[in-house]
C-alpha cells in the first residue's frame, strides 16, 4: 500500500511539472510576447491584466508570478474544504512551479519558428489556447489542477455534473470582458476569445471525467455481475428479464450508467464473470436523477 501511494505521488508530481511547464511556455512565449496584448485564461488572465496595469512601475513577469500566488489563496481554501487534501497539495505545487518557470523560460524560446506576434495574432492565439488547454487537461485528467478557474470548474463540475471545458469558457468570458473594458483593445480581445475557446475545447478533449456512458450487458449471471460491480463502483444497476430471439433462452440484461473512465474496468469485470456476455456501450447526453460522482482525493 505504501509503495503504491509513493508511486501515485511520483506520477502526480511528474504530471504537475509537465502541466506547469506547458502553461508557463504558453504565457511567456505567446501571451506575454512582445507586441502581443492577449489575455490568458483563468486567474492567469487576471494576473496578466494586473501585470499590464502595473508594468510601468514593476517588472510584469514578477507581478504576474506574485498575483498568481495571492489570487489563488481563496481557491486553495475552497479546494481543501470541498475537494480534497491531495488535490490541494498538488494545486499549490503546480502554482509554485508555474510562478518559477515563467521567470526562467526565455521569451525567445520559439524564435526559430519566425513568428511575428504582431502580425500573426491568430496563430499566437491558437498556440496559446492549445498550450493552456493541454496544461489544464493534463492536470484535471490526473485528478489535479493548475489552480484558479480549473479548481472552480472542477468543484462546479462535481456538484452539477457539467463539462469542465464549457464551465471554463463561461468563467474566462467574464475575465475577457473585464480586460476589454480596462484596455479598450477589442481586436486583441477577440483573438483572446479564440484562445479561450481553443483552450476550452482542448480541456473537453483531454478531460472527460463528467462524460457518461450507458452500458447494457446481456448475461446469464446478473447477480454475480452486479455484486462484482458494486465492489468498486458507486453506480446503481438495473436488471431486466429478456429472451434470446434466436436461441429462445432466458437471459437477463444489466444496465448501468458510468463515467467514461470506468468503462474499461466494467467490461473487464463482465467478461471475467461471463465470457459469453453481450455488451453494448452507448454515449449518454444527459442524466436526470441521482448520479454519484467519485470523489477527488
Amino acid at each position: 500500500m505504501i509503495k503504491k501511494d509513493i508511486n501515485n505521488y511520483v506520477k502526480a508530481t511528474i504530471y504537475v511539472f509537465l502541466s506547469s511547464l506547458i502553461y508557463s511556455v504558453g504565457i511567456k512565449c505567446f501571451i506575454q510576447a512582445e507586441g502581443v496584448n492577449l489575455l490568458s485564461s483563468g486567474i492567469g488572465g487576471v494576473s496578466v491584466i494586473l501585470s499590464r496595469v502595473l508594468e510601468n512601475k514593476y517588472d510584469k513577469t514578477l507581478v504576474f508570478s506574485l498575483a498568481q500566488i495571492i489570487l489563488n489563496i481563496p481557491v486553495f481554501i475552497l479546494a481543501y474544504k470541498r475537494i480534497g487534501k491531495r488535490y490541494t497539495f498538488f494545486t499549490i505545487l503546480n502554482l509554485a512551479l508555474t510562478s518559477i518557470l515563467v521567470l526562467l523560460i526565455p521569451a525567445s524560446l520559439f524564435n526559430f519558428l519566425n513568428i511575428d506576434p504582431r502580425s500573426d495574432l491568430l496563430l499566437v492565439a491558437v498556440c496559446a489556447g492549445v498550450l493552456s488547454g493541454v496544461s489544464s487537461g493534463i492536470a484535471l485528467k490526473e485528478g489535479l489542477s493548475t489552480g484558479g478557474v480549473d479548481t472552480i470548474v472542477t468543484y462546479l463540475g462535481i456538484r452539477y455534473n457539467k463539462q469542465a471545458g464549457s464551465l471554463s469558457i463561461i468563467c474566462n468570458a467574464i475575465i475577457l470582458l473585464v480586460g476589454g473594458l480596462l484596455f479598450n483593445e477589442w481586436v486583441a480581445m477577440l483573438y483572446t476569445v479564440i484562445e479561450i475557446f481553443v483552450a476550452g475545447e482542448m480541456i473537453n478533449m483531454i478531460y472527460r471525467r463528467t462524460k457518461k456512458i450507458l452500458i447494457c450487458i446481456v448475461t446469464e449471471k446478473p447477480k454475480e455481475m452486479c455484486q462484482a460491480f458494486l465492489e468498486f463502483s458507486k453506480h446503481g444497476m438495473t436488471i431486466f428479464n429478456c429472451k434470446g430471439a434466436y436461441s429462445n433462452a432466458d437471459k437477463f440484461e444489466v444496465k448501468t450508467v458510468v463515467l467514461e473512465s470506468e468503462v474499461k474496468k466494467i467490461i473487464e469485470t463482465a467478461n471475467r464473470i461471463d465470457d459469453k456476455a453481450f455488451i453494448t456501450i452507448v454515449n449518454v447526453h444527459n442524466v436526470n436523477g441521482a448520479f454519484t460522482m467519485p470523489d477527488i482525493q
